[in-house]
């Protein structure tokens, strides 16, 4: 149950390569090669390296948010991470997914090759409009994690 007709392909597009900072990048990745040089052969937990884990807990802490580590997980990039929760199971017996249009288009790719049914909301440079993603969710059946 795919709603192909609002979708925008971003897969094409890219910036320019001059504008990404190269020797900023070169140098903190030298500074984490000095720095973790004992751990970058070695596996690490399948939620993240731990040093990263207790950095990330006080950083939401600082904003409010409050968990514990083994409720955290570091991915390795977007596609892990989207994998994981595109994956999930939801906890409500709920089947669709809503995501915003525009939006990643490996997202889409992966729900679409999982056979995840999804439906999609417009997000315009005045953001999402509100009343449509409440319709959405009444007439619905949408994953939403706080039921369950």
């Amino acid at each position: 149950m795919t709603d192909s007709t609002s979708f925008v392909d971003f897969s094409s597009a890219a910036p320019d390569p001059s504008v990404f900072p190269y020797l900023d990048f070169q140098h903190c990745i030298n500074k984490a090669v000095d720095t973790y040089q004992d751990d970058l052969f070695r596996y690490g937990t399948s939620q993240g390296l731990p040093t990263l884990l207790r950095l990330l807990q006080n950083q939401l802490q600082s904003y409010q948010v409050f968990t514990d580590i083994q409720h955290l997980c570091i991915t390795s990039g977007v596609q892990q991470a989207l994998a994981i929760l595109g994956l999930m199971s939801f906890p409500n017996q709920k089947q669709i997914v809503l995501v915003e249009q525009p939006t990643y288009h490996l997202l889409i790719q992966l729900l679409e090759l999982h056979q995840i049914p999804t439906l999609t909301i417009t997000r315009t440079a005045l953001g999402i409009d509100f009343q449509e993603l409440e319709r959405l969710f009444q007439q619905e059946p949408i994953s939403n994690s706080q039921e369950g």
